[in-house]
């Protein structure tokens, strides 16, 4: 599904392509000045897209060693800006990290389970349900792997 044109501050229709334009500058500044390379958000699931863009998703996560240290991937820093592309492949938002906490997967609180916003009623649900995942992707999670917990805001969308 492509981008629709949208409407600017001023209320001019702004074609997609501008947009794209103006929200890739603004991620990069914010790249430029913390001298990362550019993050992007994915979520596969159209359903995590329209929770994160609705406030009821406010956090994300994800093991550190699998999903950070064998991608080579940096763990986010407070203040960093990512794009949020949804099960489409479109720009859906653009993001900003505002708090992360690395935890034994035991020990990740309630706090981000509930702020994940997938619907999870007690933490032992929210580990089950996890540990589910990971299965189905080969990856056996044990109590004392370590879990990056993101806590994000919108700062704009489409």
């Amino acid at each position: 599904m492509a981008p629709q044109a949208g409407v600017g501050r001023t209320g001019a229709i702004v074609p997609p392509q501008r947009r794209a334009k103006r929200w890739l500058r603004y991620v990069l500044a914010d790249v430029a000045s913390r001298q990362r390379a550019p993050s992007i958000l994915v979520w596969t699931s159209r359903r995590l897209t329209d929770a994160a863009l609705a406030g009821e998703k406010i956090a994300t996560g994800a093991l550190l060693q699998q999903e950070y240290l064998d991608q080579q991937e940096s763990v986010e820093l407070p203040g960093e800006r990512q794009v949020l592309l949804g099960g489409d492949g479109a720009t859906a938002a653009i993001v900003e990290i505002t708090r992360v906490e690395t935890h034994r997967f035991l020990d990740v609180p309630w706090e981000f389970a509930r702020d994940e916003g997938e619907g999870f009623t007690s933490i032992e649900h929210w580990r089950t349900g996890h540990r589910s995942y990971y299965e189905r992707e080969g990856i056996d999670v044990s109590d004392d792997a370590l879990f990056v917990c993101v806590w994000f805001r919108i700062l704009a969308d489409q």
